[in-house]
């Protein structure tokens, strides 16, 4: 099992994030389940086109690869041992949160969702952090966070205002169920 953020979690820290006029940056991590060193021998057939001559020959898997049932958690291992590295605390109260502090201050916010992470801090600082990950893991830059697990997230920073909008959802909704009209 690898731990999964709770959505208030998520919607707490872009709000400590907003009222300090921070940035908050969306990142996915690609192919993040490949990274993972596996703990254990697990062998399999050889996928189609990948087929070295013999009878009956088998691959040993060196990474975790999708479809494992334990690579979302060695997933999570990797990362979290990465951002332990990097000075991150992992909060108690949910194991999807990081904190970078400074002499017990806040400095910058980190939310884990599988492979999609949320940077929340001054623009220099997340470059910075997103920079040490890049090192390790190959990551997608999405610029500020406008669309999270299906929740259109629209910050207003002058204002200090966050809103959260699931329009598209109900609109596909009610498409799969031919409700368009209704």
């Amino acid at each position: 099992y690898a731990p999964v953020i709770r959505f208030e979690t998520i919607r707490a820290a872009i709000y400590f994030a907003v009222q300090r006029d921070w940035e908050v940056l969306q990142y996915d991590v690609k192919t993040a389940f490949l990274y993972g060193e596996l703990e254990e021998l697990i062998y399999m057939e050889q996928s189609p086109g990948f087929q070295v001559d013999g009878p009956g020959f088998i691959c040993r898997l060196l990474k975790s690869l999708y479809g494992l049932k334990q690579a979302p958690n060695i997933w999570n291992k990797t990362l979290h041992a990465k951002l332990l590295a990097m000075g991150f605390e992992r909060t108690e109260s949910d194991y999807g949160l990081y904190m970078l502090k400074e002499e017990n201050e806040v400095k910058l916010l980190l939310t884990v969702y599988v492979d999609d992470l949320l940077l929340m801090g001054p623009r220099e600082l997340c470059a910075k952090v997103a920079a040490s990950l890049q090192e390790t893991f190959e990551l997608m830059t999405m610029g500020n966070v406008k669309y999270l697990l299906g929740v259109e997230i629209l910050i207003n920073r002058p204002r200090r205002e966050i809103v959260y909008c699931q329009r598209q959802y109900v609109h596909e909704v009610l498409k799969r169920f031919h409700m368009e009209n209704c």
